[in-house]
């Protein structure tokens, strides 16, 4: 008798639970998901980049690779939908916010190449080249 009341206490819990949501009752998302790309992290001697401008070692820059940067309307890099776009690097729990200036063309697809400043918020210059994890967040 009570494995009876209990099977039917949950097929009327479920029934409930139905109805409800059919009354259109829908969960917002929580976020926005972006992808999160895993590629070496180097840097250079910032100047005059792809995007038209001169920028300077010290600012807070990078460039991307050919791959990612992709083509450019009418073949002019200035006008190129990535410039001024911002990622976010992080490596071994440090994160630092970059601005896309340049195309790095000697990286494989997922690597960035930063200004000697965005590096050096991650790791000493001495690690020349480190490992670690960046997403578009602009």
């Amino acid at each position: 008798m009570t494995i009876s009341l209990c099977i039917i206490a949950f097929f009327s819990d479920l029934n409930t639970a139905y109805k409800l949501g059919s009354l259109g009752n829908k969960l917002e998302p929580r976020s926005n998901l972006t992808k999160r790309n895993s590629g070496e992290f180097t840097f250079y001697g910032v100047g005059l980049g792809a995007c038209g401008k001169t920028n300077s070692d010290s600012e807070l820059v990078c460039a991307i690779s050919t791959d990612l940067f992709g083509s450019s309307p009418g073949g002019n890099s200035n006008k190129n939908p990535n410039c001024g776009r911002t990622i976010t690097a992080t490596f071994g729990g440090k994160s630092v916010d970059l601005t896309v200036v340049d195309v790095c063309e000697g990286c494989k697809t997922d690597d960035v190449d930063m200004s000697p400043t965005g590096f050096d918020r991650l790791a000493a210059a001495s690690a020349g080249r480190i490992k670690g994890t960046w997403e578009f967040t602009s």
